[in-house]
C-alpha cells in the first residue's frame, strides 16, 4: 500500500491488517510516483505489479485472484479487467482495475521521461495485453466524486448513468 504522509491512526490501521505501507514522498506529480515508489521496494523480488487504486473500493478479492491467475497462465505483459455490458443489445465494456504490469514493463514505468503515466504504458500495449472480461460492474466503478459515491451508496454504478464510451463487436 502505497500512501502519501497520512495520520499515524490510519497507517497504525494499515499495519494492523498486516498490509505493507510505503510512503510516497511526492504525490503532487500523479499516480505514476505511488507506482515507482512500489516497484522501487519491491527490487528484483517481483515479477509483476498490481495496480489498484484506492478509489475502486468496490474490487473484491475474488476479482483480484481472477486476475492474477490469468497473468500467471499467460506471462503477458500486461493484464486488464473489463466489465462487460449490453445496452439494447449492443456490447460495451469499461476497463477497470486492477491492472497488472509485469516486470517487462518495468522500465517503462519507471521512466522519468514518460508522458501520461501508467495510462500512456497500458496504451501502448493493449494488443498484446491479456483481458478478463467481468459482468461484475464493481470491477470498473472508480468512487472518485460526490455522485459517484451517492451513486453508489444508491446501489448503482456511477457510469450506468452516462452514455457508454465504448462500443464493441469483439475484444482481442
Amino acid at each position: 500500500m502505497v500512501v502519501p504522509k497520512v495520520p499515524t491512526i490510519i497507517r497504525a490501521a494499515a499495519l494492523n491488517t498486516g498490509a505493507r505501507v510505503l510512503t510516497n514522498p511526492d504525490p503532487s506529480e500523479g499516480p505514476i510516483t505511488s507506482m515507482r515508489v512500489a516497484i522501487g521496494h519491491l527490487g528484483d523480488s517481483a515479477d509483476a505489479i498490481a495496480w489498484l487504486p484506492v478509489d475502486f473500493p468496490l474490487v473484491r478479492g475474488e476479482m483480484v485472484r481472477r486476475l492474477c491467475d490469468l497473468a500467471r497462465r499467460t506471462l503477458a505483459p500486461l493484464t486488464l479487467p473489463v466489465h462487460e455490458y449490453f445496452i439494447e443489445g449492443v456490447r460495451h465494456e469499461k476497463r477497470g482495475h486492477p491492472a497488472i504490469f509485469s516486470r517487462a514493463l518495468f522500465s517503462e514505468l519507471l521512466d522519468p521521461a514518460l508522458q501520461g503515466g501508467a495510462r500512456a504504458v497500458v496504451h501502448r500495449h493493449l494488443e498484446n495485453a491479456a483481458i478478463e472480461v467481468f459482468r461484475d460492474p464493481r470491477i470498473a466503478t472508480d468512487v472518485d466524486t460526490p455522485s459517484a459515491y451517492e451513486a453508489v451508496q444508491a446501489g448503482r454504478t456511477p457510469y450506468e448513468d452516462q452514455p457508454p464510451q465504448t462500443k464493441v463487436e469483439r475484444y482481442p
